[in-house]
């Protein structure tokens, strides 16, 4: 299918085209907003083998999108199944034919409710942060989303873009499912002011080079990543002059259980996250070229050659009793712990976990009342001088 797909779309190869930025609002700059958000979508159709909306996406990016860029769109060869829409020298390359990231076993589509099910969860902590971060850069600025999830941040600095004035918002993923899901999201709250573009990727990809952003966000990203001091230069890479890169890596990790839960031992959740620690020592260690970073994110930041580097926190505090929704979080939670890290729970704590995420136990978390979420996450940023 992906040969077939790429032979109907050969016309596209190296076709340079010019995109512009619309500088009016209404009369001519509403097509040219339109045919950007039509191309985005077009240029994630190639991933279902739609080798239409690939010429139709040359098409409407010849006609002009608005991006402050000139680019260019390639179609790779067979093997490869490769999009890439460039900027400057360099083109992004996207992987039409990926199903996910390329690390671990982790099914980020399947996970898709729990997702979407924190970003809920999440937004009231991170306005502020979308808020801060788009405060240090300038009006109307093209901010890129790498690893954009269901597009939890995504709207919110698409929201906060649209009360700034406008701007461009890229939504990158490598899960074309979630994808979907943070353009629908995001099309919801972004309005005409911001120019919306989806692509696939992944950051792993060496040819990776996106057009120039003026802020960079990734979330639980870098991580995932073999090198992470080469993955943030990447990011880094991907900045204009000024421009800022902020990341949301570490923190406090969510604590959501009582103690004693009235099945097993006392201090299931304790013994939870040190599974999920050794889970996540095992995953970084499985990576394909995992190199270690003995030191923590500002001095990577900083390593990265980015200057003005700090870190600050939010707080996810939702107390208990708590609504349906968090009670249907915690036991999506508890439950995706125990299936990715069960090997290093013992028998006693897997039977616990059962049944705490049985909807037919009496002891089942989704009618408690004294679950909660109370963490934080950590942000660091640094800016490109």
């Amino acid at each position: 299918m992906v040969a077939a797909r790429l032979r109907g779309t050969e016309a596209c190869r190296d076709d340079t085209v010019p995109l512009r930025r619309s500088v009016a609002s209404g009369g001519a700059a509403a097509p040219v907003l339109s045919r950007c958000r039509r191309a985005g979508r077009l240029l994630r159709a190639v991933v279902s083998g739609n080798e239409r909306a690939v010429a139709r996406a040359c098409s409407l990016l010849r006609a002009g999108a608005a991006c402050a860029l000139r680019a260019r769109l390639v179609v790779g060869p067979p093997s490869g199944g490769l999009l890439a829409w460039g900027s400057g020298g360099g083109a992004l390359v996207l992987n039409g034919v990926m199903s996910g990231h390329s690390h671990g076993d982790i099914d980020w589509a399947d996970r898709l409710t729990q997702l979407r099910m924190a970003d809920a969860l999440d937004a009231e902590a991170l306005a502020p942060v979308a808020r801060r971060l788009l405060g240090l850069v300038g009006e109307r600025p093209a901010v890129v989303d790498v690893g954009c999830g269901a597009g939890g941040m995504s709207v919110l600095l698409a929201r906060e873009l649209a009360r700034r004035g406008g701007g461009t918002l890229v939504l990158f993923d490598a899960t074309p499912k979630l994808l979907v899901e943070a353009e629908r999201a995001v099309a919801e709250v972004a309005g005409e002011s911001v120019e919306v573009v989806s692509l696939l990727g992944d950051l792993t990809d060496p040819a990776l080079a996106v057009p120039a952003a003026d802020l960079v966000w990734a979330s639980g990203v870098v991580h995932h990543v073999g090198d992470q001091q080469a993955a943030l230069r990447t990011l880094a890479g991907l900045l204009r002059p000024g421009g800022v890169l902020a990341i949301s890596e570490g923190g406090l990790e969510m604590r959501c259980l009582p103690w004693e839960l009235g099945v097993g031992r006392p201090g299931l959740e304790q013994r939870l996250h040190a599974a999920r620690a050794s889970w996540f020592e095992a995953m970084r260690a499985g990576i394909p070229g995992s190199v270690a970073m003995p030191y923590g994110w500002p001095r990577a930041l900083r390593e990265a050659g980015l200057q003005d580097v700090e870190s600050f926190g939010a707080l996810i505090d939702h107390p208990m009793p708590g609504s349906d929704l968090l009670r249907e979080y915690v036991v999506q939670r508890v439950g995706w712990f125990a299936e990715s890290a069960g090997e290093w729970l013992d028998a006693d704590d897997r039977a616990a976990t059962a049944t705490l995420t049985d909807p037919q136990s009496p002891h089942f978390l989704g009618r408690r009342d004294d679950v909660y979420l109370f963490g934080a996450k950590a942000i660091h940023c640094g800016r490109l001088r």
